[in-house]
């Protein structure tokens, strides 16, 4: 098969290479592009060998025949067919820039409906790569030109639907651009107007909510959709079509993209419809249900999820089904981290969208446990009887982290995998999260989320936790992370959850550079005043570790407690945070504590200050009291 695909590939080109005349090389460029639809799938190796002479010459085949309509629509179809085989033909398919030669005769034979529909496929397949991408806006405005086809063409499917996909491929990563498009006179309605005229057809809608997504990555062009003008508003359309289309995979993926980009900047009226009137939020379930091995869906769907039920929160309702968690589980299950190829573009990727389901997985896991929190009880395991022993004994001393490294790190009680009846391991595929993608910042604070969501109140799955190796890892992170203050905030939140109740777990954490991770963060943080929350949950967890020692608490420490304390007066919450602090930093007076050498007076008038501030709140007077 291999041969006779090469001889036919082999003869195409020989053609072109040796005639001139349009309808001989025509023939031959038809013959290609069927050759490529026809290829079994073993082939691939094959035809990645013939990229670089087939783009030369059809490029040059199209050059020097810029009027021979037939011949331009073969070139496109060959073009479209070839590239998107995989990533690594995208990019090889630009050392001609032959894009150049595409934007050319789409742009002469706007009249022509099958060139239109073949050059934006080719467009779309093209612009896949960064380097087109941007070459093909600055040379030729390509967005426009597949508007134009999209207007010119409107009874067209293949065109409307390939103009779509030409869009949503042109504008990636391109925020101004994105802005651009989205702002020009009558560019949205156009889709919106595609929508109405086509919206039967499934790969029509597909595209079309695809190319909406995509102008809707960058946070003002999200702004501008959700402010526009139309009945129904577009959040309603793609609800609509998530119903209509509800077995479709590309419809549901799409729409779910749409929406999940939306919700990302919607205020609360758009978010209390799809949360109240919509029923979104079983449409999303239902979706992600269906399509398990879609990373997309669980991606979109699992983000969906934590916008909605943090708006059910807002909104004061309970009702979410129980097998919620399930479906977040067997997301982050079934899309665990791939390696890494070479040849994956960063942007679409395995890789990339595996790490885009844990992190959203993670936001939705939070945000499910903040609103239903009896929902615990779900998540666990049945442990062996080696681990069942450490539950109940003693914890071993950690090593101190200071010098280690994520490839360092092994957890104390490593809690193999297996099946149990009716718990979920989620804490086990949180902490995968947590060391697989310790490096991005953004997952590991979403991981650190919801480990606190899981632990906080809940010795059971605090001890798995713990015992599984979570304290260490988030101080590994965190130190990778030092100054971003996101981290920082929720590595604390987490260390707090992780030994809050267990006199045993603060001992673990301290032992393992606990106390001074969070001294660092006191120190780093302490002056700029737009990080109180940093400063309140850093010094919650100082607060918690010196329960259990206050000794260990040095002098230095116990000062920069009450300087954060008077710099931020009134903030009430970080004044409770502070309060707690003392009172664990007096509770011991014995000589060997250092707080005799410490200015009690300096204590007792902070004490006071707070107490005039807050005198209304009856958390900070319970802390003041325990002073």
């Amino acid at each position: 098969m291999e041969e006779e695909l090469s001889g036919k590939i082999c003869k195409a080109l020989s053609v072109l290479e040796k005639e001139s005349e349009a309808c001989k090389l025509t023939s031959a460029i038809q013959e290609l592009a069927e050759a490529i639809q026809e290829r079994p799938d073993n082939c691939q190796e094959v035809l990645l060998y013939y990229v670089p002479p087939a783009e030369m010459l059809l490029k040059q085949a199209m050059d020097e025949h810029q009027d021979d309509l037939e011949l331009q629509q073969a070139a496109c179809l060959a073009i479209a067919e070839f590239v998107p085989l995989n990533e690594e033909f995208r990019d090889r398919f630009e050392g001609e820039k032959i894009y150049l030669s595409v934007l050319r005769c789409v742009r002469r034979f706007q009249s022509d409906n099958a060139l239109q529909a073949w050059g934006c496929q080719a467009i779309a397949c093209l612009a896949q790569t960064m380097q087109n991408r941007t070459m093909m806006i600055a040379n030729g405005d390509a967005g426009a030109l597949a508007f134009s086809a999209l207007n010119t063409h409107r009874d067209d499917v293949s065109v409307q639907e390939n103009a779509c996909k030409a869009i949503s491929y042109i504008v990636r990563d391109d925020e101004d651009y994105q802005l651009d498009i989205v702002q020009r006179k009558g560019y949205v309605s156009s889709l919106l107007e595609t929508l109405s005229l086509h919206g039967n057809d499934e790969n029509v809608v597909e595209q079309t909510f695809w190319a909406l997504r995509a102008l809707a990555s960058a946070d003002e062009a999200q702004k501008f959709l959700l402010e526009f003008r139309h009945d129904p508003p577009i959040y309603k359309l793609a609800v609509t079509a998530m119903r209509n289309f509800d077995g479709e995979e590309g419809v549901q993926s799409a729409t779910c993209g749409i929406l999940e980009a939306l919700c990302s900047n919607a205020q609360r009226p758009i978010l209390s419809s799809l949360v109240d009137d919509l029923d979104a939020f079983e449409l999303v379930t239902d979706a992600m249900e269906k399509f398990a091995d879609s990373p997309q869906i669980q991606w979109f769907g699992c983000s969906l999820v934590a916008y909605l039920v943090s708006e059910a929160i807002e909104l004061g309702r309970k009702e979410i089904d129980d097998y919620i968690l399930e479906l977040i589980y067997e997301a982050m299950k079934r899309h665990e981290q791939v390696e890494e190829d070479s040849a994956l573009i960063p942007s679409t990727g395995a890789a990339a969208r595996a790490s885009k389901v844990q992190e959203a997985a993670c936001r939705a896991l939070s945000e499910v446990l903040h609103l239903r929190p009896f929902l615990r009880d779900q998540i666990g395991e049945d442990l062996k009887s080696d681990v069942k022993a450490a539950l109940g004994g003693d914890a071993d001393e950690p090593d101190s982290i200071k010098d280690k490294s994520k490839e360092d790190y092994e957890p104390k009680y490593p809690i193999e995998e297996h099946q149990s009846n009716f718990q979920l391991q989620l804490h086990q595929s949180v902490m995968y999260v947590i060391m697989c993608y310790m490096n991005d910042p953004y997952i590991f604070k979403s991981a650190c989320d919801a480990i606190y969501s899981m632990a906080i109140d809940c010795e059971r799955i605090q001890k798995l936790l713990v015992l599984s190796g979570a304290q260490e890892a988030c101080l590994i992170g965190m130190q990778t992370h030092a100054s971003n203050s996101n981290v920082q905030q929720w590595g604390c939140k987490a260390l707090q959850s992780l030994s809050a109740g267990s006199d045993e777990f603060k001992l673990r954490l301290k032992q393992c550079g606990g106390l001074d991770a969070v001294v660092r963060i006191l120190y780093e943080f302490k002056s700029d005043r737009n990080h109180a929350h940093v400063l309140e949950e850093a010094v919650s967890v100082v607060a918690c570790l010196a329960t259990i020692d206050s000794g260990s608490v040095s002098i230095e420490v116990q000062s920069t407690v009450l300087d954060i304390m008077q710099m931020f007066m009134n903030d009430e919450h970080l004044q409770q945070v502070a309060l707690e602090a003392l009172a664990a930093f007096v509770s011991d007076l014995s000589s060997e504590s250092p707080v005799l050498e410490f200015n009690v007076k300096e204590v007792w008038r902070c004490t006071i200050r707070a107490m005039e501030q807050h005198i209304g709140s009856a958390g900070s007077v319970d802390c003041i009291l325990n002073v």
